[in-house]
């Protein structure tokens, strides 16, 4: 999503995680712009009664938790890698002077959120049509 030689320019680092390791979890503040170099993460949800629900599966050059890194909201999820996984973090302050220096790079991360929205929009309303054909 970041072109690489950006998230190097404002210092981001890759960490290495292993599989099962969280990026984040649900009520924490964002600290990083997150960006996978390599493998896959799950963001994901638990409701009162346990159930795990899997919001989206995200893999190689895709940023994940953007919105509540720039809305200044707590995580709503959780995300943890499905596999061994290399991640790029960049400081949010040195996301946010990524962003300002560079209008194009914003324009796109908030093109790929409201695409994510509508797919889970999508995903939720084809999920309620396959349980009211079961009942009916």
């Amino acid at each position: 999503m970041i072109p690489v030689d950006l998230l190097v320019k404002y210092n981001a680092q890759v960490k290495e995680y292993e599989e099962g390791e969280y990026l984040f979890r649900i009520n924490d503040f964002p600290r990083y712009y997150f960006q996978i170099e390599h493998g896959n993460v799950k963001v994901y949800n638990v409701n009162s009664q346990g159930k795990e629900f899997i919001q989206s599966i995200f893999s190689n050059a895709r940023g994940v938790g953007e919105p509540a890194l720039l809305g200044g909201y707590k995580y709503p999820t959780n995300c943890v890698t499905l596999e061994k996984s290399k991640i790029w973090q960049l400081p949010k302050a040195a996301f946010f002077s990524l962003l300002k220096d560079n209008p194009h790079v914003h324009f796109d991360i908030s093109n790929a959120i409201c695409i994510t929205k509508q797919l889970s929009q999508l995903k939720f309303q084809l999920k309620l049509q396959n349980i009211k054909s079961l009942h009916y």
